[in-house]
């Protein structure tokens, strides 16, 4: 039983840590603010790194958990539920982590208040923000599976 709680604490840390980073960093961003958006992805930086461990961690407890209940690892929702983990960090990897290092650079570079064309073609990038709403989606499919158990 310890372990459901694990899995369910630290996935929940990695969703508040991804998601409410992301949108944080999208709000500042589009401010346009240079010294708001230096020091925001500056400060963002260790939160970014953490976010692929706690997930990882969370993996680690949600396997141990589903051992300890005697889960099949093979049920057909749990295999949904690793397909849509799975999409989930291929959207973090591909798309925001991307982003919010492209736009991190492109701020520290920037000279002066008024954004450069650089920093202003980051920020404008939108799969940042798709990434940012796909993930949200995958988040509340995977908390559906996990809740509903469909599929057996």
């Amino acid at each position: 039983m310890i372990f459901i709680y694990l899995h369910i604490i630290t996935m929940f840390a990695a969703v508040a840590v991804s998601i409410g980073s992301g949108l944080l960093l999208h709000r500042v961003a589009q401010s346009g603010d240079v010294r708001a958006i230096q020091t925001a992805f500056r400060l963002a930086k260790p939160f970014g790194q953490s976010t692929p461990i706690l997930f990882i961690i969370g993996l680690v407890f949600g396997l141990f958990a589903a051992a300890a209940s005697s889960f099949n690892f093979f049920a057909p929702w749990l295999i949904l539920s690793y397909v849509l983990f799975a999409a989930a960090m291929v959207v973090g990897g591909v798309m925001t982590g991307p982003w919010q290092l492209r736009v991190g650079k492109a701020a520290a570079l920037n000279k002066g208040d008024a954004p450069s064309a650089d920093l202003q073609a980051a920020i404008g990038d939108q799969r940042g923000k798709l990434a940012l709403w796909i993930n949200g989606a995958l988040v509340v499919a995977i908390v559906f599976v996990m809740v509903a158990k469909p599929l057996g």
